[in-house]
């Protein structure tokens, strides 16, 4: 059986950005959000948090997902966190 484009799975990098330090419990809640939204979702729209890089200012998310749980994700995301979220395919 064929996949559609949406079904298939990729690695993204997800990045936040914040103007300020990013505080641990900060990064703590991103990685709870990130983490909770995986496990809620339906096996269809589901994805894999592979890494959380942190850095003073940012956190880059490794993630495989299709593109329908990607832009799942990043609505969560954007609506519950105030950073800037950047989102680039790694193949």
């Amino acid at each position: 059986m064929a996949s559609s484009k949406s079904s298939k799975r990729r690695i993204w990098q997800i990045t936040t950005f914040s103007k300020k330090n990013l505080t641990q419990p900060n990064r703590d809640f991103i990685a709870e959000l990130v983490s909770e939204e995986a496990r809620k979702t339906l096996h269809r729209y589901s994805f894999v948090l592979h890494d959380m890089l942190e850095g003073e200012h940012h956190c880059k998310l490794y993630v495989e997902a299709s593109s329908t749980a990607l832009r799942n994700l990043l609505a969560v995301m954007k609506s519950n966190l105030p950073y800037r979220v950047v989102v680039a395919s790694l193949g």
